[in-house]
């Protein structure tokens, strides 16, 4: 049985070293190495358009552009990528950054605010992506973990999470198969000299996938013009593949989640900010599924309205497309709006309050 064991051991152990490797070098979530959100961070920094190919953590990029850009800017949007098309263009007289991250949690929204505070970053105006997810406690939305601990903590005046444990989790991802997959052409890529990092570029062109210097995404353009037909084919898709992104087992909205949003609200008040809630549209067909199973949703969108009410908060949009005149060609797939229907949807609601 000894015998045996050691030749499982001596069999094994080139295995887990590949995997090991792999996992380790190819790395395509950036766990261990955060070169390349260093580098997309100084493109940014020096007002240029990062072009881009590879995963990387948007969270951790956030984190190396509030730690290393030298200017406060008067406008910040934080949120899911549901606003990740909010530009510069669309604030015009002001100095504007998308802070976006996608699945935004509530535990984003906190963290990100908290480290613009931290690093004397605030702006005068914070635009609030609202999605109806942030307020549900099954909402599995976990990212914040890999980059936002401590800023969460620091917020709810918690202890930091220890150093061990992030190291015990990042042990984890080496030994994980799924993990290898991913990372596997990363690590060939590495081997060969040819690891793509991001590129600086001035230009915006049809195909690219590019990190624009005010903070948004540019998709291409063959992205954001898709012909009815395809756009249909991917809602259709979506509404067979059963539960709405974020909103599995959205029985109540979620007393915690919603307690931190005030609490994070009440701090931006008492720092003199002034807040808008943004709150982009669900593709027709999607929402009215959502007023048949996921009823939920609605309610978030009536309670944020008293809320925004009661604190004369300015909202933008609406998760209902009909209220805003939007019909599916407005949509690039079920929950994201295109450019042209956004910058329709903020200059709305500034010809609403006189802007």
């Amino acid at each position: 049985m000894k015998q045996f064991i050691k030749k499982v051991f001596v069999i094994s152990l080139p295995v887990f070293f590949l995997m090991i490797s792999v996992n380790y070098f190819g790395d395509a979530a950036n766990i261990f190495n955060r070169e390349y959100e260093k580098r997309m961070a100084e493109i940014i920094i020096s007002k240029s358009n990062a072009k881009y190919k590879s995963n990387y953590s948007e969270r951790l990029l956030q984190k190396e552009l509030i730690l290393k850009e030298s200017m406060n800017y008067d406008v910040i949007f934080i949120g899911s990528s549901r606003g990740m098309l909010l530009t510069s263009d669309m604030f015009p007289n002001s100095t504007f950054f998308n802070r976006g991250v996608s699945g935004a949690s509530i535990e984003d929204l906190i963290a990100i605010y908290q480290l613009c505070k931290s690093n004397n970053k605030l702006p005068k105006k914070i635009i609030i992506g609202i999605d109806p997810w942030v307020f549900n406690d099954n909402n599995d939305k976990t990212r914040w973990k890999t980059a936002f601990r401590n800023e969460v903590n620091l917020f709810a005046n918690l202890p930091s999470t220890p150093y061990l444990n992030i190291v015990v989790e990042k042990i984890r991802e080496l030994f994980s198969f799924s993990y290898f997959q991913n990372s596997f052409k990363p690590f060939i890529k590495m081997l060969v000299g040819k690891r793509e990092y991001p590129q600086p570029t001035q230009t915006i062109d049809n195909s690219s996938t590019l990190k624009l210097a005010d903070g948004s995404i540019w998709y291409g353009t063959d992205t954001y013009r898709l012909s009815t037909k395809k756009i249909d084919e991917k809602v259709q898709s979506w509404l067979a593949g059963g539960a709405i992104y974020g909103l599995e087992n959205f029985n109540t909205i979620s007393n915690k989640n919603w307690e931190f949003f005030k609490l994070l609200i009440n701090e931006m008040a008492n720092n003199d900010i002034e807040i808008s809630f943004y709150m982009e549209p669900y593709h027709p067909l999607i929402y009215e599924k959502v007023k048949k199973t996921h009823k939920m949703v609605i309610k978030t969108e009536e309670k944020i309205r008293n809320y925004a009410k009661e604190n004369k908060i300015k909202i933008i949009g609406s998760f209902n497309p009909s209220k805003l005149g939007l019909s599916g060609n407005s949509f690039y797939d079920g929950m994201h709006c295109n450019e042209v229907a956004v910058k329709q949807i903020v200059e709305s609601t500034n010809a609403q309050h006189g802007i």
